[in-house]
């Protein structure tokens, strides 16, 4: 059963957390999520992430947010 008798779900996922190309993640969708009490999953680019956006991920994750598989990019 979901939470409040809800009759259906649904999942928000970003992709391409600490891609150059993505800022939204963290600049809107982070907190525009959690001050609904809304979870969201993003997945991260491993390889191009930076210490201050692993502690993004991390502080993302505290709030709720869950990290979800994404790949490793070679190159």
């Amino acid at each position: 059963m979901w939470k409040n008798a809800a009759r259906s779900s649904y999942s928000i996922i970003f992709d391409d957390f600490c891609s150059d190309s993505v800022s939204g993640i963290q600049g809107q969708a982070d907190s525009l999520a959690a001050n609904r009490g809304i979870p969201i999953g993003f997945g991260i680019i491993t390889n191009h992430c930076d210490d201050q956006e692993w502690k993004h991920a991390r502080e993302m994750i505290t709030k709720g947010h869950e990290a979800i598989n994404h790949n490793y990019r070679c190159g």
